[in-house]
């Protein structure tokens, strides 16, 4: 099973490379012609820098870019871009690269900008690359979006706080005001206001006299399986068990295991963030003509990590996932000798290892997932210490077959 596990981890992302998630749109060109058809719709990391456009969704695809693109736009979730010139702080955000001075450099480009929320009155964007995410804010009077700022730096008597520039409530404010939206409680939501989308998306429908419509996308899913654990024990260094003959157990027990997934982008379900409790008893045991040890265990599971579909359509998908998982044991029934060699013969002494009851593991998976509603998957954990002694190393090797149901709207 692990020879097919890494063999699908070479190939899968050669796969998710080509592969293509046309949905109905349509595009504007510099020209001001609105070309409709379909838009290969890429859950990104960062704002776009060019677009594949098709008329028909499946071959003879054009790549519009920054200087052929004024707009584009996707029907599946409302997604709009829309190219701006405009100024782009450069300041970092990351804590070591903070001074005692407020950064206020800059850098004016031509980039898609993400609507956001959209009204008559107001339009708030946002544009993400690999320094930070900065939000953008149009007022109806104006051709060009502004940069909402907000500006960090270190405390000049304690480096170890982090002073922040809150501009971007005072233009929100000006703004409110603008358009006679000035209460008590607007007072008090801009005192506290964090920069954050959701909540700067909440004062713009305030501004623009909007109410919030609910995506029809949920960015969670619940799950449920059973599993078939396949394990066995491995001893190293100054151990008659770690002998070439030495003998370990592979023992399989059922596995029950539930948890819930967060969508990073809802309409497309590509990047997934995955939370698992799973629950197994199981045993060992391995022997040699030097020892012999044997144990049963019953283990809980705590998993969090990254699930990523290296190939989607909209019934069949694969995916690939790397977890950090914290892991709980029980022990019973625990036996164990060693051989020792005497005067005239061999005799066996009593030989217990005091095991870990709480360690961690580096569980990885691949899977499908047919119909939107049942999940294949077999996975592979890394060799897990059990025991913390300088000349006995003692690990667990686990490995995984299973199966989950998927709950939840689509």
């Amino acid at each position: 099973m692990t020879r097919f596990l890494f063999g699908l981890f070479m190939v899968l992302p050669f796969l998710s490379s080509a592969q293509s998630n046309f949905q109905k749109g349509y595009l504007i060109t510099n020209k001001k012609d609105t070309l409709k058809g379909w838009i290969d719709y890429r859950e990104l990391a960062h704002n776009p820098t060019s677009v594949s456009f098709s008329d028909n969704g499946r071959t003879e695809t054009k790549t519009y870019t920054l200087k052929d693109c004024a707009e584009f736009h996707i029907d599946y979730d409302h997604t709009t871009y829309r190219r701006f010139l405009v100024d782009i702080t450069t300041a970092s955000i990351e804590f070591s690269d903070l001074s005692d001075k407020v950064d206020k450099s800059f850098r004016t480009d031509s980039i898609f900008l993400q609507v956001l929320q959209e009204g008559s009155n107001v339009t708030l964007y946002s544009y993400t690359d690999r320094i930070k995410e900065r939000l953008y804010i149009q007022d109806k009077t104006d051709e060009v979006p502004v940069e909402l700022i907000r500006a960090l730096s270190h405390q000049l008597k304690d480096p170890s706080k982090i002073m922040v520039n809150i501009q971007y409530v005072r233009q929100l404010m000006s703004l409110v005001r603008k358009y006679g939206k000035w209460t008590a409680d607007m007072e008090k939501k801009l005192s506290i206001l964090n920069y954050q989308r959701k909540e700067l998306i909440r004062i713009v429908l305030v501004i623009n006299d909007q109410q919030l419509i609910p995506s029809k996308f949920p960015k969670t899913r619940w799950f449920a399986g059973l599993s078939l654990d396949l394990g066995r024990t491995k001893f190293e260094g100054e151990s008659g068990l770690a002998l070439k003959e030495a003998k370990s157990k592979t023992t399989a027990s059922p596995m029950i295991s539930g948890g819930f997934d967060v969508f990073v982008n809802p309409a497309i379900r590509k990047l997934v963030f995955r939370t698992a409790l799973s629950l197994v008893k199981t045993n060992s045991e391995v022997s040699s003509p030097k020892g012999f040890n044997a144990f049963d265990m019953v283990t809980a599971t705590l998993n969090s990590g990254v699930l990523y579909h290296v190939y989607h359509t909209e019934n069949f998908k694969v995916y690939l996932s790397g977890a950090f998982g914290v892991n709980f044991s029980d022990y019973s029934n625990e036996n164990g000798y060693r051989v020792l060699d005497g005067a005239f013969n061999e005799f066996k002494v009593d030989h217990l290892l005091k095991m870990r009851t709480i360690y961690l593991s580096f569980p990885v998976h691949a899977g499908v997932v047919l119909n939107k509603r049942i999940e294949f998957l077999a996975g592979y954990n890394f060799p897990t210490s059990m025991v913390d002694y300088v000349h006995i190393g003692m690990y667990r090797q686990r490995m995984r077959v299973g199966l989950n149901c998927l709950f939840g709207k689509y």
